[in-house]
């Protein structure tokens, strides 16, 4: 998945290593289980870690979540979405 915003481009990768480390940080939820129940829940915190801990170049938030939820809320405003879109993406 790629997502732009302000001239900034975030790939997306679920690697096996991001998924696992991603497991461990929720004590053994799977990534499809905490999408989906951060998805029902409309939980932006679990949305912005999910992106933070797939994100290619974690850099480029400086493996700050306050950075992505800066992500989040430029990407909305360029794109004429809301969080809802965001996790249909």
């Amino acid at each position: 998945m790629i997502l732009k915003a302000n001239e900034r481009e975030m790939k997306l990768t679920p690697t096996t290593k991001k998924i696992v480390e991603i497991s461990e940080k929720y004590k053994g939820i799977n990534l499809n289980d905490l999408f989906f129940e951060a998805y029902r829940k409309n939980d932006i915190k679990k949305l912005a870690t999910i992106i933070l801990e797939l994100v290619d170049e974690k850099k480029s938030f400086n493996n700050d979540i306050n950075q992505v939820y800066n992500f989040i809320d430029e990407w909305k405003k360029e794109n004429n979405k809301s969080y809802h879109d965001l996790f249909s993406e």
